[in-house]
């Protein structure tokens, strides 16, 4: 009977002391490394692609540089106010831009300059521009939501022009539409799916104009246009 029961009191002793070693090793053994858990929340990438509609607020520097036939000049330069709306559309290609844009622009008040002596008695220039519009390519380069574009189109306004005298004559007056070259640069940023705001910068050359004042003198005058604005779009 005793030979029975050794080795199955051996088994049984051998079995309870590997249970209290293996917890030992298994403290030793490095941990099971787990993956990070994945995150499905990143903001996804803004297509800029469609049409927009917005508005702009900003400051615009209208200068007019006069000159003339009998060697006289002058040169008046006004800030304003300005306020005004765009529209236009854009087509993605990689992280690539390529849109076309109008806008419309209201400017405040007009500007004037000293009566300066001249060959033909003291004279004063008057001048002012009502408002701009445009037409222009942009183009430009994606960054996450940010866009970096350049403007290239024609722009128009609406010009005045005067030329007057202490006692009240004017001898030189044009009120007409005027147009030039336009160049301009911005940054637009998505804030959302459908709204982005915009920083730009504009400049437009408009033509010079040449009038009479008493003949054969004549004066020219030679206008443009700098304008900084903050826009806000809503993409359709």
């Amino acid at each position: 009977m005793m030979n029975v029961k050794l080795p199955a009191a051996a088994v049984t002793l051998s079995l309870l002391t590997a249970s209290l070693i293996a917890p030992g090793h298994a403290a030793d053994l490095p941990p099971t490394p787990y993956p990070p858990p994945a995150f499905s929340n990143a903001p996804p990438v803004f297509n800029w692609t469609g049409f927009y509609v917005g508005y702009n607020i900003g400051g615009g520097w209208n200068t007019q540089n006069v000159s003339s036939n009998f060697g006289s000049t002058w040169n008046m330069t006004r800030i304003a106010f300005i306020g005004g709306g765009q529209a236009g559309y854009n087509y993605q290609i990689g992280r690539f831009v390529i849109g076309v844009e109008g806008d419309i622009e209201w400017i405040s008040g007009g500007m004037s300059t000293p009566f300066l002596p001249t060959a033909l008695g003291p004279l004063q220039a008057v001048g002012g521009l009502n408002w701009t519009s445009s037409a222009a390519l942009r183009l430009g380069f994606t960054a996450n939501c940010a866009l970096f574009y350049g403007k290239v189109g024609y722009g128009w306004g609406i010009e005045n022009f005067a030329i007057n005298s202490p006692v009240g004559v004017t001898s030189a007056f044009a009120s007409s539409a005027n147009g030039g070259g336009l160049v301009g640069v911005g940054v637009e940023y998505a804030m959302s799916e459908t709204w982005t705001a915009k920083i730009e910068y504009d400049y437009i050359a408009l033509a010079s104009r040449t009038f009479e004042v008493a003949l054969p003198n004549t004066v020219t005058f030679s206008p443009n246009v700098q304008m900084l604005k903050v826009g806000f779009n809503y993409k359709m």
